[in-house]
């Protein structure tokens, strides 16, 4: 299937990436140095290591679709072997699918590795009954970083790395404040100000709805309901970042 060998072509390309066993290598780093900073905490060790652990998964993560994922799709145009991938003939959609679906691939190896070292490091501490609830922390990070691995995506069709890697990073950093936005509209007495701030709010993602991290911490309960309904917000948001890449790739100009 032409789909899922560009996916493990986009794999094989990434993980050859020196970007991301240095990401990988420093996220190890940290995660040594939350443990060890965490023991100087007396009584709160393992909120902190559990804190600390899950931004490292969601930190590191993020980075790794933004460094590695905004150069995919524009070095094949670069290199002009996109020429001879959709001559084949080949969809553009499934181009973009598969390089979608080869950076997610990376980022999940990435998931997996922290987390179980996460894990190890929580149950050596005699935490393990703990475990479900950071599974759960775990899985609506990989909603989030999905998103942004569809961003990355998404910008690397329309513009070069740096500038790509630069509105990847800005989505990111918005999806985690744009809830200050509303505050803005108090403060704001002009309508058009305050009707642009509400447009804002609406068409940009808002990721605290994807952040149980405080609620897993201090060992609050978790709603089914809670997690299906950012589940599906995250999914939603993704399938639509990903039909205005196909869209818009599949219109662009390739001579």
């Amino acid at each position: 299937m032409k789909l899922l060998a560009i996916a493990l072509n986009t794999f094989r390309e990434a993980v050859r990436n020196k970007v991301f066993y240095t990401l990988l290598f420093f996220a190890v780093i940290f995660a040594g140095f939350s443990v060890a900073f965490s023991t100087m905490v007396l009584g709160y060790y393992t909120r902190m290591i559990i804190d600390m652990g899950l931004a490292n998964i969601e930190i590191f993560g993020a980075l790794i679709a933004i460094f590695v994922g905004v150069s995919l799709v524009y070095k094949e145009l670069e290199r002009r072997t996109i020429y001879t991938i959709i001559a084949r003939p080949l969809p553009r959609w499934q181009f973009i699918l598969g390089k979608y679906l080869g950076l997610l691939l990376v980022v999940a190896v990435e998931i997996l590795f922290m987390s179980a070292v996460l894990f190890l490091i929580i149950a050596l501490f005699g935490e393990a009954n703990r475990i479900p609830a950071l599974a759960v922390a775990i899985w609506l990070i990989a909603m989030k970083l999905a998103l942004i691995t569809a961003v990355a995506v998404f910008f690397s069709s329309i513009s070069t790395p740096i500038l790509s890697g630069m509105f990847t990073l800005a989505f990111y950093l918005i999806g985690n404040t744009s809830g200050y936005l509303e505050k803005l509209v108090a403060w704001d007495s002009a309508p058009w100000v305050g009707t642009s701030i509400r447009v804002l709010n609406f068409i940009l993602p808002d990721f605290r709805f994807l952040d149980v991290k405080g609620l897993v911490v201090y060992e609050k309960t978790l709603e089914a309901a809670q997690i299906v309904g950012a589940s599906m917000y995250a999914l939603m948001y993704l399938a639509i970042v990903i039909s205005l890449a196909v869209l818009i790739f599949d219109r662009k100009d390739m001579k």
